[in-house]
């Protein structure tokens, strides 16, 4: 007997995803001790609500439920809340819709992952194109301009899959497309299981996640706005803090520590926005699979 998660399951997973990671001490990022960036967690919150009934809406594509989901959401708080989440969250949700597996509504990590990799091979130019107008209505900072696939140009005769091959290697997001969200299976969920396994809370675990993330790569956001220099620099002091403080239990102890990086971050106007959206992806995927 097959069985798959309600929509209602799914839109549950997607808020409280969102939410926990809100309430995770993220050095740079918006999160329950600290405001940043002209942003607040009130505005995640609601943008969070807002695009949660169209990111699980089966009838519509993958390229639909990104388009109207961050329709909803910039429609709500009047800015760009949740473009990254929504990009990654969207595949994932879908997969799990497609997931087949056995006595219990969540497939495992198999599962998902065999089903993620159908639906991002499967995408279509209809996708791209509607993903293109989420992201213009977004605006982005630091957005520049290529030679193939420019989002300042009409879309491209090309899948979604085929855009996100191109942007791979500048984007981290565009990364997961094309390789099955590595980084949130290979990073994120291990980070989140080992850190619950060792009896953190969730929203201890997901600062750990979030640190896993800041230090295995520069933050393609940062690097997108502020250029490689600063992406490497915030890169190498995320290595230096986890080398500190670790990553167990005792993370709860160094509230200062993350506490006066965040500050030092925000004063620079430095946001690892990437590693906090692949944070909520990861949340969620560990929610979504056994």
């Amino acid at each position: 007997m097959s069985t798959t998660l309600s929509s209602i399951e799914l839109s549950k997973s997607f808020i409280d995803a969102c939410l926990v990671e809100l309430r995770a001490l993220k050095p740079g990022n918006v999160h329950d001790y600290s405001n940043g960036h002209g942003m607040t967690v009130a505005d995640f919150e609601a943008a969070a609500r807002a695009a949660a009934p169209y990111i699980v809406d089966s009838s519509l594509s993958l390229g639909q439920r990104i388009e109207k989901s961050f329709e909803a959401s910039f429609k709500k708080v009047k800015l760009n809340a949740n473009l990254g989440i929504i990009l990654l969250a969207a595949p994932l949700i879908t997969a799990a819709q497609s997931s087949i597996h056995v006595k219990t509504t969540k497939p495992t990590v198999s599962d998902l992952k065999s089903s993620l990799k159908k639906i991002l091979n499967s995408t279509t130019p209809e996708d791209t194109a509607a993903v293109f107008r989420a992201i213009k209505l977004a605006n982005p900072a630091g957005l520049g301009r290529v030679d193939e696939a420019d989002i300042h140009h009409a879309p491209p005769n090309m899948t979604l899959y085929e855009v996100m091959l191109l942007a791979k290697l500048r984007d981290r997001i565009a990364m997961q497309y094309v390789s099955t969200f590595i980084d949130v299976f290979e990073l994120g969920v291990k980070r989140l299981r080992d850190s619950v396994e060792l009896g953190l809370e969730l929203p201890w675990a997901a600062t750990n996640c979030y640190l896993e993330m800041v230090s295995s790569f520069p933050d393609s956001h940062l690097v997108r706005k502020h250029g490689d220099d600063v992406g490497k620099q915030v890169q190498e002091a995320g290595q230096a803090i986890r080398s500190w403080i670790g990553s167990g239990t005792g993370i709860m102890q160094h509230k200062a520590t993350l506490m006066d990086w965040d500050k030092r971050l925000k004063e620079s106007n430095l946001n690892p926005g990437t590693s906090a959206d692949l944070t909520v992806a990861s949340l969620l995927a560990n929610s979504l699979c056994l």
